[in-house]
């Protein structure tokens, strides 16, 4: 066995093979080889400082090149690669949790150190939740509502699968009857007899149903009584099928069954309502809640106007605010009185029923656009009411004081000998036993500022007498100011809640206009905001069965005039809606703004709807005309405001407005919204009239009017005040209901004036075309511009155009010395060097008409002509527009893209600009220069440094030649003018020819400053 034994271990030892070499990848060996190559160049920083930057360059250029399926993969790779890093940290933070070792333990220092760090990181958080966007924080929320979503999924899988396991789990043994039987006879040993046992068993069940209730019921013990809680379970089952439903009704209907249970005691009956999350009412209090909610929510809706302006709009459903105009307390008494005894309702739960989008008044910064007849009563009772022993804060108690009876019309309009201002004297001298001194109070008046007039808070000191004075002067038309506006009102909400078949009504007003605001825009763009002018109407009808109808219709335009004209294009356009929907009479609602709805302008335009349809004009109370397209206006502007702040979209203008509401804030009725919709229409320049009111009769009392019906022929059928009860919209107008406050039709007209012929005298050069300059501006459309001037032509041909002399400096003006230092030092190497040789800038004034003023010294040696200059530029791009719009495909898209008018359009932008440069000061370019050249039938020369970007000067470095040239026909000496600059710094500035970033901004003519022989 030894040598056996020995064989072995030789065998063991013999046999035993070394360790093999490990064979390593191709990537192992590349990984080994670039650590070494890097660890070399670590050891010179500045070398691997270099490789580091270049190698970004290249990881950049790669990048670039990347196709988007490869850019694709990447990110795949990216996130596998993430998540196999994560799951390996999650690996050995598992393990390092599970082997938990001394050395782990946290100390207090290290504990304060990881508050701290949580503390910096919850306020870095906050900061963060800040400043982010509601579409980032729309984004976030839409994240986390899915990773809840994701984590809810998978606690109901793990939950299913425990079930599952339990269900396939053997039911472990049960005790026999026997076993049980002894278990309870030793138990019952050592527990008291009598009933000392009861009261014991009580106590523990008691307990057991305390710690471990669900356990206890589910082996059939209750500490409750099974006849009192029976009916509850049975209650319980019955409302099973409605236990998942949560709307008004099914609450209400499981609230009445659990109260109507009599035989349940009061605890179970509260038990089964918070199960169901249901509060104890009693059931009359339930049939009364829904009416006493809507009639509450109505009289906050009537007693509201609608905030103003797009930032009023809530952000949840676009739904416009309203604010109040009183205090709560003060609508809560006004509820009593209006209801009385029928509806009874606490302050605390009136305040409570108020619907979330209206806002009291002293949530709203700022109360504006309120009626300075109304506000400046009430200014001065605040001054007043520290010396009242009873405060007055409402209008109405004001009116009270100083009428016998607010409904009878004789007191309103002052007409009482019994009433009148003179009441206020008691309260003035009782003011005056008070207070010894002066008082201060503040009113709304016209006051002159910065050469013009506006209207200020002044605040005013004087005896308590003369304050009374002047509370007396405003309060005398008062009453009547306050009924007239209130009557509006409500008339027209009765016309609305009982519209008359194939009635109409439309609301309209000019909302503000809004501001063409960009996103990521440069600090000077905050001063040339382009404006777009939006006019929303609001259409109401009658369906046929009993509901109405709301269609609104918004309506933009470039053209920021809010005048007669515009409106007279929005009404014809809702007239011919009307017409097209089968309604046969339509009532138009507005406010009294003279410029727009109310004066003699509007009233002749009114006869041109006669027609098919009946037309009835009606007016809100002065300064009281709110209505609801101020919340059309708002949510239609906050919605393109909010779409350009996330940059959706860019709107530089009304068509571009337009476009973004088309596509996006229309409103189309379908079957489940059949009673709204929203729609826009454009209005250009030329869709727009521009007759002027002369000629026109003003009717006497205009401001008293608030209902018209036009006849034809100018003729108008007038009366104070509308309405509309049943009579009245029958046609019998004589047997008017509301007859002692509504005055009879009356017919004024007609308006036109007897047109008598003046003969006016022969006008000088200048004046001449001043006026015509004046007619130019006064055009509200390029069609009738080209109108305007075709009948001008024979009158500007009379004035011959001057030709072209060559003058001297001396003879003219004096060398500009900006514009000399620009000539010297930037056109050293420009193509014309040789020409400009003995050539001196002008001094030209600058006051936006240099070009017209340049062009004038050239050609009628002064600058004051530039206005018939300016004139005639008009007259030839007008009545040639084609020749200036066929030019060549790349000159006129810059020509365009240079204007300040460009809105995409081409022949739209050049109308545009046409029409701006009528006006004095306005900037003039190369599409004027062109046109100067074809009016006085002479090549222009244009000059331009070298300065600047190249576009500008390949463009407006070229003789400008006129329609009909001939060389051998022209001199060879043409007019030159120099594009030059104001800056004063262009003068100190030596290294001026190497500046790319300059721009010119004044024009100037180049003349010699001595004439050659051969020249005449």
């Amino acid at each position: 066995s030894r040598p056996r034994r020995t064989v072995k271990r030789k065998l063991a030892f013999t046999f035993e093979e070394p360790a093999r070499k490990k064979t390593l990848t191709p990537a192992e060996k590349k990984k080994i080889s670039n650590d070494k190559y890097r660890a070399k160049l670590k050891a010179t920083p500045e070398v691997f400082l270099a490789f580091k930057a270049d190698q970004a360059a290249k990881k950049r250029c790669q990048r670039r090149s990347l196709t988007d399926v490869q850019k694709q993969a990447n990110r795949e790779k990216t996130r596998l690669r993430v998540a196999a890093y994560r799951a390996r940290q999650s690996e050995k933070i598992r393990s390092l949790q599970s082997t938990p070792n001394s050395s782990d333990r946290v100390t207090r220092t290290e504990q304060r150190k990881q508050k701290a760090m949580r503390e910096r990181n919850k306020l870095s958080q906050r900061k963060r939740r800040a400043n982010m966007s509601a579409q980032k924080k729309r984004r976030e929320k839409e994240k986390k509502r899915d990773y809840y979503q994701s984590m809810k999924a998978k606690a109901i899988q793990h939950h299913e699968r425990l079930t599952e396991n339990a269900t396939d789990t053997p039911i472990p043994p049960q005790p026999t009857k026997a076993a049980v039987s002894s278990a309870v006879y030793r138990f019952k040993k050592k527990l008291p007899t009598g009933n000392k046992l009861l009261l014991s068993v009580k106590n523990l069940v008691r307990s057991l149903v305390r710690q471990k209730k669900r356990d206890v019921e589910k082996i059939g013990i209750s500490y409750s009584s099974p006849s009192k809680r029976k009916p509850c379970l049975n209650l319980k089952e019955a409302l099973g099928s409605l236990s998942k439903q949560r709307s008004r009704e099914v609450l209400s209907a499981k609230t009445l069954l659990l109260n109507a249970a009599t035989s349940i005691s009061t605890k179970y009956r509260m038990q089964g309502l918070k199960g169901y999350g249901l509060k104890t009412q009693r059931a009359e209090k339930l049939y009364q809640r829904s009416t006493l909610q809507s009639v509450v929510q109505d009289f906050y809706e009537q007693k509201s106007v609608h905030l103003p302006g797009k930032d009023s709009v809530s952000r949840r459903g676009l739904k416009q605010r309203k604010i109040l105009d009183k205090s709560i307390s003060a609508l809560h008494l006004e509820f009593q009185e209006e209801y009385g005894n029928s509806i009874k309702v606490s302050r605390a739960t009136f305040f409570r029923k108020k619907p979330k989008h209206v806002l009291s008044f002293t949530k709203t910064p700022f109360r504006q656009c309120l009626c300075e007849k109304c506000i400046n009563p009430m200014l001065k009772f605040q001054a007043v009411n520290r010396f009242l022993g009873t405060p007055i804060i409402r209008l109405k108690d004001l009116i009270a004081l100083t009428v016998c009876n607010s409904n009878n019309l004789q007191c309103i309009k002052r007409e009482c000998e019994m009433c009148g201002v003179n009441k206020l004297d008691q309260l003035c001298a009782e003011v005056e036993s008070i207070c010894d001194g002066d008082v201060s109070w503040f009113r709304w008046e016209q006051v002159e500022k910065g050469g013009g007039s506006r209207l200020d808070k002044v605040k005013k000191d004087g005896s308590v007498h003369s304050l009374f004075l002047e509370l007396k002067s405003e309060v005398q038309k008062l009453p009547l100011h306050d009924f007239t506006h209130r009557w509006q009102s409500q008339q027209y909400k009765n016309l609305k809640s009982d519209l008359p078949s194939k009635w109409g009504v439309i609301t309209m007003d000019f909302a503000e206009n809004y501001l063409c605001r960009q996103q990521d825009q440069p600090q000077s763009a905050y001063y040339g905001y382009s404006q777009v002018t939006v006019h929303p109407c609001v259409l109401n009808y009658s369906n046929g069965c009993g509901g109405l109808v709301t269609d609104n219709f918004v309506f933009v335009s470039d053209v920021l005039d809010h005048d007669a004209n515009m409106v007279h294009v929005v009404t014809e356009k809702m007239i011919e809606i009307v017409k097209d929907k089968g309604l046969k009479k339509i009532v138009i609602f507005s406010d009294g703004c003279s410029a727009q709805y109310k004066s003699k302008l509007p009233f002749f335009y009114l006869n041109s709807y006669v027609g098919d349809i009946e037309v009835e004009r009606c007016y809100f109370g002065a300064r009281h005309g709110k209505n609801p397209c101020d919340a059309l206006g708002g949510v239609v502007k906050q919605a393109a405001t909010r779409a350009v702040q996330a940059r959706q979209v860019v709107i530089q203008n009304a068509l571009d407005f337009f476009t973004y509401c088309t596509n996006h804030l229309c409103v189309e009725r379908t079957e489940s919204n059949c009673s709204s919709s929203r729609n826009f229409f454009l209005i250009s320049a030329s869709d727009i009239p521009k007759k002027s009111s002369d000629g026109l009769k003003t009717i006497p009392g205009t401001m008293k009017l608030h209902s018209i019906i036009p006849m034809g022929d100018g003729v108008l059928s007038v009366r104070e005040l509308s309405c509309f009860c049943p009579r009245c919209s029958a046609g019998d107008y004589l047997a008017c209901d509301n007859i002692d406050f509504v005055d009879p039709w009356r017919v004024v007209g007609p308006l036109k004036k007897l047109k008598v012929p003046v003969i006016q005298p022969p006008q000088e050069r200048g004046a001449f075309f001043k006026d015509v300059q004046k007619k130019l501006v006064s055009c509200g459309s390029f069609c009738e511009l080209k109108t305007t001037l075709k009948k001008l032509t024979n009158e500007i041909d009379a004035f011959p155009v001057p030709k072209f002399k060559q003058r001297r400096v001396i003879d003219v003006g004096i060398i500009d010395k900006i514009a000399y230092t620009i000539l010297n030092t930037a056109f050293s190497g420009h193509p014309d060097k040789d020409q400009l040789a003995n050539l001196m800038p002008v001094l030209t004034k600058a006051d936006g008409n240099c070009v017209p003023r340049a062009i004038s010294f050239l050609f009628f040696g002064d600058e004051d002509h530039h206005t018939e200059v300016r004139c005639r530029i008009v007259q030839e791009m007008v009545l040639n527009d084609l020749d200036y719009l066929s030019l060549d495909s790349d000159t006129l898209k810059l020509l365009c893209h240079l204007s300040d008018c460009f809105c995409g359009d081409l022949r739209y932008t050049f109308e545009l600009e046409v029409m701006s440069v009528c006006r004095n000061s306005a900037y003039m370019g190369m599409w004027q220069l062109m046109a100067a050249a074809n009016v006085f039938k002479t090549p222009i020369c244009s000059v331009y440094p070298s300065l600047g970007p190249d576009t500008y000067i390949s463009l407006c470095n070229q003789v400008l030649k006129p329609r009909s040239h001939n060389p051998a026909r022209h001199r060879s000496v043409n007019p030159i003018l120099m594009w030059s600059s104001l800056r004063d710094s262009d003068v100190q500035n030596s290294d001026l020819k190497r500046n790319p970033n300059w721009t010119a901004n004044h024009v100037v003519p180049l003349m010699p400053m001595t004439l050659p022989s051969q020249v005449d």
